[in-house]
């Protein structure tokens, strides 16, 4: 057995294979020491990366690549890039070492097992020691091509060139110590590196390297270029001169070269960047900017420049580097397709939540390698949630809420071992809630709320044992509550409401001992509620209402004084009320409707100084109206209708000021209406029916201006309705059927403008309908039946709409209803009569205008011309005289006026006639032209006389007078001139 270790111990410290290797790469193969990636150690490899570019496992070496030389324990500051690279590519990783694991030096396998037991990593047994072989062994383990694989190791002769030649991608790592190495392997070690280098400063030439520091730093260097850098040094290789010791030793702890062959990003992580890196972010920033839609990217005015870190809603670190971006609520719109992912390699926190982004989250976000905080709430991302989410393995908090991601939640979530809030509540997802949710060990919030998830709630729940919130309520779930909930032993708020999930809460519930907040209402579930909801006396709210439960309500309850909602109405529950409840004195809201409770309305609830809502209607409850009840004087809404209530009602709920609610409908209520009722001023609701409540209706309820309805039906109701029923103009349905009430219907009623219901049935109202109802706009139905009431219906089309049985067993309704006869003189047709006769005195009065209009063209204008154009014989045609006066009478005047045609009074001579001026009695002057005459009366010049009058009548000038008349009397003819209207009258006196 010595022999064998101490060959084992030889074998492992001097690698003759390696050594003819060298030699074989040196003269033919030099390519198949070049790495594709070099780095410090795994702690600069991104993980991420590299799965999310197809690769599907990874295979480690074992001495200087993750444990110190020859130990089976991993190097203690490796533990955190080891756990990440297990939680992307697990299980596909292993070891693949000539110490532990192969045939020849490790032959019962004692090394690989203890390895394994140490780092939680499958070390792969084989026989041909590197860097001789095939792949085979590693083939048969990952169930892979090789070409899929990464392997790591810090020997360029030996891991490098294995993997190379195997078609692995190769990632050469710096070995963590040359401590217990042998004198060989330490200077192979320190010249691997540092003779490339030497090489170039001999030739002028400068090689990218970089100092170590404690930032790692970056470099993505492209294959065209550091190809040839490779090729260069491996064929000076054999040529180098001597290096002194202490320089080899002293690049092999300070120098470290970066190079990545790659298509794209560098596969390795950093922070550090350099002033290009940082323009490169803030170009990245404004990329994005403009490629939103609208103009709100004003709100990001202060994003110029090349500095971001100075930007609104941007966080740098203290090398520049942007560590968060925060832009909730910023009204931005447009997607983050343009956002360039891989320009922020150590992003920890991006916040685009209360947006109107949209589109698709893209895939390449898996590209924030180092984000541990993502928020995408409140915007319209639609699509999937990408799976590569699952490379982000430093997440802790995702938000995704209130989107439109319409897909099933992807199985790699899984993986995301770090997450502790996950809420993907308000979308459309689909599907089931995968299994893999249970990996998530970390999660302490659960938010899947709302969205059309199906299939039962996986059993893996149970591995979520820091899990304190769980919300699965509003999906499309089904199946029973799996028994695993029971080792969610820190959970404090769980939903399922609104599911269709059945069957028993399991017994395991019980030891759930911090509940704060129990929602399992509309279900299915049966059996019986948890007993132990309030074992910790820490409970707010319990709901379980809509489902079918069975059995007493839970003990526990009765000395919770933590409660503060409770809701179990509508299920199977049975029990005495009066027992099993307390006094609590956080309670706001308590329903118990729709059991079979019994027991009688406790005094305690008066006690409850913060109860506002009491409600224990369709119960079984018995007793009076305790007037306890009304110490809880914040109570909106008290409902305890249809019951076996008793007693009268209590006259000390007029201190209930704040009640807006009032049912106490189908009980065996008697005794009257307290008065005090009118003092509930903010009364909206008040049902009093189907008891057997007597006396009239008070006047008081004019206090309740507020009513909105007013319930008095199936009661013993009697006298006449009061009027100031008419006062309550916020009042939408009245109903006062099946009462005594008498009397006629107060017309008052037809003011209520909003009223829409009414029923007045089974009464005893006489009289007709008031013809206010014919204003009654709002009312959509009406039941006057089974009263004396008679005469016609009002005009108003909800009544010609009802049915007849709305109307039977009156006195004497009569209207155009089919059913009711029609009313002997209807209002309508006194309406009618009145428009009739209107119309007919102003057709008749219009008539008489007309008449008389034409009376007077035909009558007195034409005659009056027709005349004046007749020849005359002066002897025997009648003379015409002034209209207005008679003939003589003004003559007489005339003579008065001019004395007698005094020469004083002349005004002027001509050949024919004389003119004078008169001034008549009325203050009016005129121009007298008095014609000379011959013997007997007869006019001088009788045709220039006519000339003169058609003249006149004919011709309007402002300087000529107008002719009054003209009266040829006592042989005397004369005219009269002066400004006016002119009338004519003919007269048949000489």
């Amino acid at each position: 057995m010595w022999c064998a270790d101490l060959k084992a111990a030889l074998g492992q410290r001097f690698n003759f294979g390696s050594i003819v290797c060298f030699a074989g790469v040196v003269a033919k193969n030099r390519h198949l020491a070049l790495p594709h990636v070099a780095v410090p150690d795994i702690r600069y490899i991104n993980w991420v990366d590299l799965r999310r570019r197809g690769f599907e496992g990874v295979v480690f070496d074992k001495d200087n690549a993750i444990t110190a030389p020859y130990s089976l324990t991993l190097w203690g500051p490796l533990a955190s890039s080891l756990e990440q690279c297990k939680s992307v590519f697990s299980p596909n990783v292993a070891v693949f070492s000539n110490s532990a694991g192969l045939f020849e030096y490790d032959h019962d396998g004692s090394r690989a097992r203890t390895l394994e037991g140490a780092i939680g990593i499958k070390v792969i047994r084989h026989r041909v020691k590197k860097p001789a072989g095939n792949a085979e062994e590693i083939g048969k383990h990952f169930g892979c091509e090789s070409s899929q694989l990464i392997m790591v190791g810090d020997q360029p002769f030996t891991d490098i060139v294995y993997g190379n030649q195997n078609g692995f991608l190769t990632i050469l790592t710096e070995p963590l110590s040359l401590a217990g190495e042998p004198f060989i392997v330490k200077q192979v070690g320190c010249w691997d590196f540092v003779e490339w280098i030497q090489y170039f400063w001999q030739g002028g030439c400068k090689l990218w390297y970089l100092e170590m520091n404690e930032n790692p730093l970056v470099a993505g260097f492209r294959l065209n270029v550091y190809l040839m850098v490779y090729e260069l040094i491996l064929k000076k290789l054999c040529s180098l001169k001597a290096i002194p010791m202490a320089s080899k030793i002293e690049f092999c702890f300070t120098v470290t070269l970066f190079i990545l062959v790659s298509t794209s990003e560098a596969a390795i992580s950093t922070p550090a960047p350099s002033t290009t890196t940082r323009r490169q972010q803030s170009e990245a920033l404004l990329i994005w900017k403009a490629s939103l839609d609208n103009d709100n990217t004003s709100l990001l005015s202060s994003w110029v420049g090349n500095s971001a870190c100075h930007w609104v809603g941007i966080v740098c670190d203290d090398i520049s580097s942007v560590r968060h971006v925060n832009l909730t609520g910023y009204g931005l719109k447009g997607t983050i397709q343009s956002f360039s992912f891989s320009s922020f390699p150590n992003l920890q926190t991006l916040i685009l939540s209360n947006n109107s982004l949209y589109g698709t989250i893209p895939f390449n976000i898996a590209n924030l390698s180092s984000l541990t905080y993502l928020d995408l709430s409140v915007n319209q991302f639609f699509g999937r949630i990408p799976s590569e989410i699952s490379l982000l393995i430093g997440l802790q908090f995702i938000y995704l809420g209130n989107n439109r991601i319409n897909e099933s939640i992807p199985h790699e979530v899984g993986k995301l071992g770090n997450l502790t809030i996950l809420s993907l509540r308000d979308n459309d997802l689909c599907g089931r809630i995968p299994e893999e949710i249970g990996m998530l060990k970390s999660l302490s919030v659960l938010e899947l709320r709302k969205n059309n998830l199906t299939g039962s709630i996986p059993a893996s729940i149970g591995n979520l044992t820091k899990l304190t919130k769980m919300y699965m309520m509003h999906n499309q779930l089904y199946g029973s509550i799996p028994p695993e909930i029971g080792k969610l032993k820190l959970l404090t708020h769980v939903g399922f409401v609104a599911n269709q999930l059945n069957g028993s809460i399991p017994l395991e519930m019980n030891n759930l001992t911090y509940l704060k907040f129990v929602i399992l209402s509309e279900n299915k579930f049966s059996g019986y509620l948890p007993q132990n909801v309030c074992a910790s006396l820490s409970l707010e709210i319990f709901t379980a209402h809509s489902n079918y439960f069975v059995g007493s309500i839970p003990m526990s309850l009765r000395n919770c004084t933590s409660l503060v909602r409770m809701r179990l109405e509508r299920n199977q529950l049975s029990g005495n009320i009066s027992e099993e409840l307390g006094v609590y004195p956080n309670l706001d809201y308590i329903d118990l409707s729709f059991n079979n409770l019994y027991g009688e309305v406790s005094q305690k609830w008066g006690q409850c100084q913060k109860l506002q809502s009491l409600k224990i209607s369709n119960n079984r409850i018995s007793g009076v109206i305790p007037p306890q009840l009304a110490g809880a004087t914040q109570l909106h809404v008290l409902d305890l209708s249809s019951n076996n209530l008793v007693g009268t009602i209590p006259k000390g709920l007029k201190s209930l000021v704040s009640l807006f609610n009032l049912n106490l409908a189908e009980n065996k209520l008697n005794g009257s209406v307290p008065l005090e009722i009118g003092m509930l001023s903010n009364l909206q609701n008040l049902n009093i029916a189907v008891n057997n409540v007597s006396g009239s209706i008070p006047r008081q309820l004019i206090g309740c201006r507020k009513l909105v309805n007013l319930n008095l039906s199936k009661n013993q109701f009697s006298e006449n309705v009061p009027y100031e029923i008419g006062s309550l103009q916020f009042i939408q349905v009245l109903d006062l059927s099946y009462n005594l009430l008498t009397g006629q219907i107060p017309p008052e009623i037809g003011g209520l403008k909003t009223l829409e219901v009414f029923n007045l049935s089974h009464n005893a109202f006489s009289g007709s309908i008031p013809s206010t109802f014919d204003e009654m706009l709002s009312l959509t139905a009406v039941d006057i039946s089974s009263n004396q009431l008679e005469g016609p219906l009002p005009d108003s089309k909800v009544f010609y709409q009802a049915p007849i049985e709305a109307y039977e067993n009156n006195k004497g309704l009569c209207g155009n209803v089919m059913g009711l006869s029609a009313c002997p003189s209807s209002r309508k047709h006194s309406n009618d009569l009145v428009i009739l006769v209107v119309v007919l005195v102003l057709g008749t009065l219009f008539l008489a205008v007309i008449v008389s209009g034409i009376m007077y063209v035909l009558c007195i204008r034409l005659p009056a011309r027709n005349n004046l154009n007749r020849p005359r014989d002066a002897q025997n045609e009648n003379p015409f005289q002034i209209w207005s006066f008679d003939g003589k009478m003004t003559y007489r005047n005339i003579i008065e006026a001019t004395e007698n045609f005094h020469p004083r009074h002349c005004v002027g001579e001509g050949g024919h006639a004389s003119v004078y001026k008169a001034g008549l009695q009325t203050g009016q002057a005129v121009a007298v032209k008095r014609f000379n005459t011959i013997n007997e009366g007869v006019v001088a010049d009788p045709k220039a006389f006519e000339s003169e009058i058609d003249a006149l009548l004919q011709i309007r000038h402002r300087n000529i007078v107008k002719l009054l008349g003209f009266v040829h009397i006592h042989s005397t003819l004369f005219g009269l001139w002066i400004r006016g209207r002119r009338k004519f009258r003919k007269d048949t006196k000489r």
